[in-house]
């Protein structure tokens, strides 16, 4: 069965995983979609080696469905898209029940990995400085 048929498979779960690899920082995260904030009023603080994830139902939507977060850390901050339809090709199932998408959060970005092995993540985004 290929990817694509399990991803869209009724009852397949999703799962993102955003994980704060920054030795000895704490670094605040705030994830949403356009309508739901998770339930989680204000901004998340991740301590060194802490994750925020969560799983949600693939329904058939996954092609419609947008989270995305807010990254603080010092003087540094950065927003993007932590799962849509082009991230969604790159998360898999080899380590876990469901279709998961790992972000590390590293003192030069953010670095993306659809397994979670080690030597997999790649670098995708740059933090940006406050002004």
């Amino acid at each position: 069965m290929s990817f694509d048929q399990r991803a869209d498979a009724p009852n397949s779960f999703w799962a993102v995983h955003v994980i704060n690899n920054i030795p000895a920082d704490q670094v605040k995260v705030r994830c949403k979609t356009k309508d739901d904030d998770f339930g989680l009023k204000g901004n998340q603080t991740l301590l060194p080696g802490y994750e925020l994830w969560w799983r949600f139902s693939n329904n058939g939507l996954s092609q419609n469905t947008v989270f995305f977060c807010n990254f603080y850390w010092g003087s540094k901050d950065q927003v993007f898209n932590v799962f849509d339809s082009d991230i969604s090709r790159h998360c898999t199932s080899k380590h876990a029940v469901d279709d998961s998408c790992y972000w590390s959060i590293r003192r030069d970005g953010f670095y993306f990995s659809g397994t979670n092995e080690t030597g997999s993540y790649e670098k995708w985004h740059d933090w940006k400085y406050n002004h």
